[in-house]
């Protein structure tokens, strides 16, 4: 029965038979199992509501995922809408599950957000809302998320308080191929996505890693990123950045951007902040494939203090 009644809602919501719902692929986030309404009739005084919900994570990782919000709305509600506050386009509307018997027959919900990789960095608001029979919204449930960058940044973008890595530098591509970062250290060692640390523990002071292998042996999952991240107390001197075309998989060439990220200072006594200080570009071909350290490109290099 609440299927039909879901249906009807994005008909009248779309104001014409025969148009399909919009697939919400620019949207900042994304629903399973949902169709995005471009609007709803909301009422605070409704009676149907969201009576409960769990969030098991307040922070959100770049591009995360399948992240499961779960709850109940009032027995009279018939759907669920989902939205981030004041950003995209419309709700996500989604079927309300069975009857909880242990809450009185509220009826359960499961709803498994996906997060753009567009969606900037930060604290969003999430807005809840159960629906009725006629499409019209009951009352805002809201939780906060901190999304966090593709950068490490220790979790400042959620509070500034915390501190920043002393230094981050991102490398970045435009293809689906296995691009290694590479940076050689101030003493002559390098660190690389297949040797990712100068120490046993990556988080032991003034040790330096690499986050991540992305697109090893041509796995590809999007994210075309490595980070290089300098926590307290780093070697000084200089550092050289290479990028290192381990597998081409397939591609004829790779445009890639190395970005430097320094701690400052931020607006208020005791806050930090994280600011792009530099950036370089660089191409790679097919034919560097399998070069090495030594046929390693030479993207940039920077020096500490």
């Amino acid at each position: 029965m609440r299927a039909p009644s879901i249906l009807a809602l994005a008909s009248l919501a779309l104001c014409a038979c025969g148009v399909a719902a919009p697939l919400g692929l620019e949207e900042p986030v994304r629903v399973e199992r949902a169709m995005l309404v471009p609007s709803l009739v909301t009422s605070e005084n409704s009676a149907v509501a969201v009576t409960a919900f769990e969030n098991p994570s307040a922070v959100v990782a770049h591009r995360q995922r399948g992240k499961l919000i779960t709850g109940r709305a009032s027995r009279e509600a018939f759907a669920l809408a989902v939205r981030l506050r004041a950003e995209g386009t419309g709700y996500w509307v989604l079927p309300l599950g069975a009857p909880d018997p242990s809450a009185n027959d509220e009826l359960s919900f499961e709803a498994t957000l996906s997060f753009s990789p567009a969606l900037a960095a930060g604290v969003h608001t999430v807005e809840l809302r159960a629906v009725d029979r006629d499409g019209r919204a009951g009352a805002a449930s809201t939780f906060p998320l901190c999304v966090l960058g593709p950068v490490p940044d220790n979790l400042n973008v959620c509070d500034a308080t915390i501190a920043p890595p002393i230094a981050v530098l991102s490398l970045a591509w435009d293809s689906d191929v296995d691009l290694d970062l590479e940076v050689e250290l101030p003493d002559g060692r390098r660190v690389s996505a297949k040797r990712p640390a100068t120490g046993s523990a990556t988080r032991a002071p003034g040790a330096a890693f690499i986050d991540t292998d992305a697109g090893a042996h041509c796995a590809h999952d999007g994210a075309r990123r490595e980070n290089f991240v300098l926590d307290e107390a780093p070697a000084l001197g200089r550092y050289r950045v290479f990028a290192s075309l381990f597998d081409a998989c397939g591609e004829r060439q790779v445009f890639a951007r190395a970005t430097l990220h320094r701690r400052a200072l931020g607006p208020t006594p005791g806050s930090y902040a994280q600011v792009e200080t530099a950036r370089a570009d660089a191409q790679l071909l097919a034919f560097n494939v399998g070069a090495g350290e030594r046929g390693a490109h030479l993207v940039t290099e920077f020096s500490l203090p």
